[in-house]
């Protein structure tokens, strides 16, 4: 099955950025702390993970706040995000939907109901922890800081060697290229043998899935992360058309 399909089986998870590999992270444990992005914590528990309902809050597993738009359905750019005590009626600006990419299978944007902004990091992909999250005028492009990734909690954790200067053959069937050694290595671990690794080209930040576990000379000066060994936390395989 696809993410979309398997997103709706799994409670909880961990939400990724696809530019940075940084994840959802709320800056403290009370009303009005705000939500940022932060280094991942693996294996994925704490305050990095979320919950969202079937009404569109999205309900954080260790303070039980919800992610909220500061103000009173502000629709400005820019207005901040932060976690706050959930509020139960229609009108609330706490509720949000996914949006699923034309060019990624488990890419998504939120979106807010009320205000019908996304959730934006600012300024472009900035990979520094700690970037307070905002909401603005959603956008479409591919490289754009708007889109996220669902990372399970129950989820495969491996290792990974680096070789410079070698490259690993043969693409992952529907995969595409991610911004972080991070978010790659996440999505090779969870396909299981069908991954083989993670090679980067050259001095860009393009990080693409490979089949092959063979390690070839490069004469553009790839790097390559060859997948080893994985631990399974409370891993339940599935078969994916991409994660």
């Amino acid at each position: 099955v696809s993410l979309q399909a398997y997103v709706g089986r799994v409670s909880e998870a961990v939400v990724s950025t696809q530019s940075t590999g940084n994840c959802m992270d709320p800056a403290g444990t009370g009303n009005n702390a705000n939500l940022q992005l932060n280094r991942c914590i693996a294996p994925h528990r704490g305050d990095h993970v979320f919950r969202m309902d079937s009404q569109g809050y999205i309900r954080n597993k260790n303070t039980n706040l919800c992610v909220n738009v500061a103000g009173n359905r502000d629709r400005n750019c820019n207005t901040n995000l932060n976690m706050y005590m959930c509020q139960m009626y229609s009108t609330t600006d706490q509720r949000w939907q996914i949006e699923w990419s034309s060019f990624d299978d488990c890419a998504f944007r939120i979106r807010n109901k009320a205000t019908n902004l996304c959730v934006d990091s600012p300024g472009n992909s900035n990979p520094g922890a700690n970037a307070n999250l905002i909401q603005c005028t959603c956008e479409t492009h591919p490289s754009s800081d708007h889109w996220f990734y669902f990372i399970p909690t129950e989820d495969r954790i491996c290792k990974y060697t680096q070789h410079s200067g070698k490259y690993l053959p043969h693409m992952v069937d529907h995969q595409t290229v991610y911004a972080s050694l991070m978010s790659a290595q996440q999505a090779c671990s969870r396909l299981g043998d069908l991954c083989a690794g993670v090679t980067r080209s050259g001095n860009s930040d393009n990080h693409s899935l490979r089949k092959s576990s063979t390690l070839v000379n490069s004469p553009s000066g790839e790097i390559s992360w060859l997948k080893g060994d994985c631990v399974d936390e409370k891993y339940h395989p599935f078969k994916q058309e991409f994660m």
